[in-house]
């Protein structure tokens, strides 16, 4: 049995963490989606990509305010519809960002190993294609992770977002090692593969060529996977062995 300041505890970190990633990455992602829709004029498939993952980042911070509001009263007043769609929402957020991350990178690497040979791929019109492969993908995934959630009443009190039982983590959890593997684990090789293929070519230029110097390669794909390292692995793998515990 949790005590009550154990369960003040979590629901104040919860409301805090929640509450600090939307008072940071509302105005932020908000700021980007501006500048990639109305001040970069020229839409080349890096800003078709960013564009998308900003959309992604921002419908996950608009589902925030609802955990905020839940954690910090400890009662869910919104309904099942609304309780299953945020939850629905936060979870395949981040696969979208995965998959768009992977874009980007995927997208450099063309620029740099098949620069000439691959112009038809890295077209506004291919990227805009590859994003609604993406959120189509996305939206069949929400349907399965969506079953998965729902608000349950308890004797004085309704929850969201926690105390599913042991039966629903049985039925979810071969869906949970599926998408991991694919949204995830496939993405995280490929942007991994890419990177060292970008650098293989990079030994062999001279120094002094400026392709890599203008593309700023090399930071971007470390950014990419210390991305993945450090916000995505740890959810996924402890998501992964909670679901088979």
């Amino acid at each position: 049995m949790e005590s009550n300041s154990t369960i003040f505890f979590v629901n104040t970190l919860f409301a805090s963490t929640y509450g600090l990633t939307v008072a940071v990455g509302l105005p932020l992602n908000s700021f980007s989606l501006w500048v990639f829709c109305k001040r970069l004029k020229r839409q080349t498939a890096p800003v078709i990509y960013l564009t998308n993952l900003a959309i992604s980042d921002l419908l996950f911070i608009l589902s925030l305010p609802f955990r905020i509001h839940y954690f910090i009263t400890t009662q869910w007043l919104f309904g099942n519809f609304i309780c299953t769609l945020s939850e629905t929402i936060f979870s395949v957020n981040f696969y979208t960002s995965t998959l768009f991350i992977t874009l980007i990178s995927i997208d450099r690497y063309l620029a740099i190993v098949h620069p000439f040979q691959s112009n038809f791929l890295r077209s506004p019109k291919v990227a805009s294609a590859a994003c609604a492969v993406v959120w189509f993908i996305i939206i069949l995934m929400s349907f399965p992770i969506a079953f998965q959630y729902h608000q349950k009443d308890q004797i004085n009190s309704t929850i969201c977002y926690e105390g599913y039982p042991a039966e629903t983590w049985k039925s979810a959890v071969k869906l949970i090692l599926l998408i991991t593997m694919l949204v995830f684990a496939m993405p995280f090789v490929i942007i991994i593969i890419c990177f060292f293929a970008v650098v293989r070519v990079m030994f062999r230029i001279r120094k002094e060529d400026q392709t890599f110097k203008r593309y700023k390669i090399v930071p971007l794909f470390l950014l990419n996977i210390g991305v993945f390292t450090v916000c995505f692995l740890p959810f996924n793998v402890t998501l992964v062995l909670y679901g088979l515990y």
